[in-house]
Formats: C-alpha cells, sequence, structure tokens
C-alpha cells in the first residue's frame, strides 16, 4: 500500500479547494472572506502551498468535495483534497474521560492557532506561487500539421 494508512491520517485536517475559491458563497462551502479567496485553486497549487508552509501534507486526488453541496453549483466540481497536519495527534494512550473532555494539542507552528488561520495562509501563499509562475491566458493556436487531402505519391 502506498502512502499513509487510513489511521494515521486521522489527526489530519482536511481541506478541499473550494473553502478558498471565490466563486463559492459560505453557504456552499466557502471558508475565508471573500477578500482573500482565489479564483478556482486547485488541489496541487493547495498541496504546493501547504508544503511551502513546512507543514505535513498528503494530496488526495482521486476525493471530491460532499456531492450534495458541490451539485448545487453550476461549476464542474474539482476532484481532488489535500490533508494537512498543523495539530500534533493525541498521545495514542490518551483514553477521553468524556466527549467534553478537551485535551489541548500542541501546534506544528505557533502562528497557525485554527484551520482558519490556515486557510488564509494557504491562499496567500497560492498567490505568491501564482505570482512566481505566471500562466499565460492568451489563446494558444492548435496546429493541425498541414490540413486537407493527403498529396499523392
Amino acid at each position: 500500500m502506498s502512502g499513509p494508512t487510513p489511521d494515521a491520517l486521522k489527526p489530519y485536517q482536511v481541506i478541499y479547494p473550494q473553502y478558498i475559491n471565490k466563486k463559492f458563497t459560505q453557504e456552499l462551502g466557502r471558508r475565508i472572506p471573500i477578500s482573500k479567496c482565489l479564483d478556482d485553486p486547485t488541489p496541487s497549487e493547495v498541496f504546493s502551498a501547504c508544503t511551502a508552509l513546512r507543514l505535513k501534507a498528503v494530496l488526495e486526488p482521486t476525493k471530491g468535495y460532499p456531492a450534495s453541496q458541490a451539485s448545487l453549483v453550476e461549476m464542474p466540481p474539482v476532484r481532488g483534497r489535500v490533508r494537512v497536519l498543523f495539530k500534533q495527534p493525541l498521545d495514542k494512550h490518551y483514553v477521553r474521560k468524556s466527549e467534553f473532555d478537551t485535551q489541548t494539542r500542541n501546534l506544528v507552528r505557533e502562528d497557525i492557532p485554527n484551520k482558519k488561520t490556515l486557510l488564509c495562509l494557504v491562499a496567500d501563499e497560492i498567490r505568491k506561487i501564482r505570482a512566481r509562475s505566471p500562466v499565460s491566458t492568451a489563446p494558444q493556436k492548435e496546429t493541425s500539421g498541414g490540413g486537407g487531402k493527403k498529396a499523392k505519391k
């Protein structure tokens, strides 16, 4: 089996690109203010941003945003999500005393106290990545190799 086991991924937080997509409303899943959001982020961009922030991340390209929410939007759903470890996992020998028992988990980075801050930092890092490698928006001409009928020999 390649990659971490499902039990090893339990302490990881899930980030869908829709969380930082400008085209989504808060009701459809956007998690940060629209002023900090991006146009159509991809899972690979989110993964690159997390690794640039020096966080452990796992890209899951086959997983998708829940269909019940993504089907409400006219645009095609983006496939893929990223799992990020920004809080240390609970001790494996720790037994919860009740559902109200909140053992504090140490942060991987002190400047990322919660998921909303993480999403804002990921969006800023994607902006930096896009600025370093601009994508050509001009339409490219297709060359078909001459077209028409082939000449007889």
